[in-house]
């Protein structure tokens, strides 16, 4: 699969040809051939492109100074920005684990718009800065639970195999991680997909009935 996003004076591609967690390159020129492209962001973890079956579009944006980049990191989203020389500028500072969707990228004013939601809290919309990594609300939902009485944690353990996956356990406070809690467990790992933790409502009312749940990342996320 290959993505197609053209910068001011360069092409950059998405692509996971020979990179099954994705990679970025770049083509110098628009009238390079495309034999000529060269790796920007080498594949590497964090995966690159999320879970969009669709070949990666709203996984990549570029403004005048930057790339930016929707990738998994310990089983959420995150938003990694790239000067456009290729190296690593910084994150978004995106308030705890959760999942990203709808980028929108202004190229004049270097910032980002986006949906975020996450166990804890239901979907609104937020803006970054990508020169600072500042991110504000701009559109807030009222909780229907008080995020302030549940602990969310990020879990790596070794698969039989030698992988290492990542989960999301979200729990109340006042409940230990020691098999006496009820729990939800969702996972997936197939189709280029990655369970990311989301927000539902069952999910609400069941932490307020005092059960947990977990988001796993199967195989690591993304594969």
């Amino acid at each position: 699969r290959v993505h197609v996003v053209p910068g001011y004076d360069r092409l950059f591609l998405l692509t996971n040809e020979g990179a099954p967690n994705f990679r970025v390159q770049v083509l110098g020129t628009f009238e390079t051939d495309f034999s000529e492209r060269r790796d920007f962001i080498p594949e590497a973890q964090p995966v690159i492109g999320e879970y969009n079956i669709l070949g990666g579009e709203g996984s990549i944006g570029v403004t005048k100074n930057y790339l930016l980049i929707h990738a998994i990191v310990e089983g959420g989203s995150a938003l990694k920005v790239y000067n456009l020389d290729g190296t690593y500028r910084h994150s978004l500072t995106l308030p705890g684990a959760g999942q990203v969707s709808h980028l929108v990228v202004n190229r004049a004013d270097e910032t980002v718009s986006f949906h975020f939601e996450s166990p804890l809290h239901a979907i609104q919309v937020m803006q970054g800065n990508l020169v600072t990594g500042k991110v504000t609300s701009i559109h807030d939902v009222d909780p229907l639970i008080d995020p302030e009485g549940y602990l969310m944690e990020r879990i790596t353990f070794d698969s039989t195999d030698g992988a290492r996956p990542t989960m999301v356990v979200v729990r109340p406070k006042n409940k230990p991680l020691d098999g006496t809690t009820r729990m939800l467990v969702h996972a997936y790992a197939s189709g280029g997909s990655a369970k990311l933790p989301e927000f539902r409502s069952e999910h609400a009312a069941w932490l307020e009935a005092g059960g947990a749940i977990a988001f796993v990342q199967a195989r690591g996320g993304g594969e």
